[in-house]
């Protein structure tokens, strides 16, 4: 019976941040490898739609206002291909109407303005990979608990078989030694 443990194969969590202007990318890319994490960077929107595809992301950052499509568009088909990832925004325009799209649209994790306090972003970004972590961790251990139910009834049942076969053989016995 093997093992699981949160250093199972959810240990690394890739971070994908998306933003038109490329100081941001690079900006971000620096914070985040100091801080151990692995990152990936697009552009534009739509690339980063492509990537779900092939790769599970445990955390977006996206910038709001990109051409062809905003972040609240963007977080929302996010979403949509993987619910699990967790979703921040980033922003350098904070009005309410902003705010709303992207917590109504994109289900968003956090809101951060541009431009950000390295620590308070570390902060909010290390708290959403740990809830990524925790949920994926959470996702093996029930299918882990799935798995032993499954195995447990198949034995239950087969004691069971095992019970009976041999409640018979013994009221065989005893029918014999009365008859004896």
């Amino acid at each position: 019976m093997t093992q699981v443990t949160p250093s199972t194969p959810i240990n690394q969590v890739d971070v994908l941040c998306i933003d038109d202007d490329e100081i941001v990318l690079r900006t971000l890319t620096r914070l985040l490898e100091v801080n151990g994490l692995s990152v990936i960077v697009c552009d534009n929107p739509q690339s980063a739609l492509t990537l779900f595809k092939n790769h599970e992301f445990g955390l977006i950052i996206s910038d709001m206002r990109m051409p062809v499509m905003n972040g609240a568009e963007f977080l929302e088909k996010a979403r949509a291909l993987a619910p699990d990832t967790q979703r921040i925004l980033l922003t350098g325009y904070a009005d309410i109407q902003t705010t709303l799209a992207a917590v109504n649209q994109g289900q968003i994790n956090g809101y951060i303005q541009k431009p950000w306090q390295n620590d308070h972003l570390i902060g909010v970004i290390k708290s959403a990979v740990e809830k990524f972590r925790l949920k994926k961790h959470n996702e093996l251990l029930q299918a882990h608990v799935k798995k032993q139910n499954a195995q447990l009834t198949e034995l239950n049942q087969s004691l069971e078989l095992r019970v009976e076969k041999r409640t018979k053989q013994i009221k065989q016995v005893l029918r014999q030694l009365e008859k004896a």
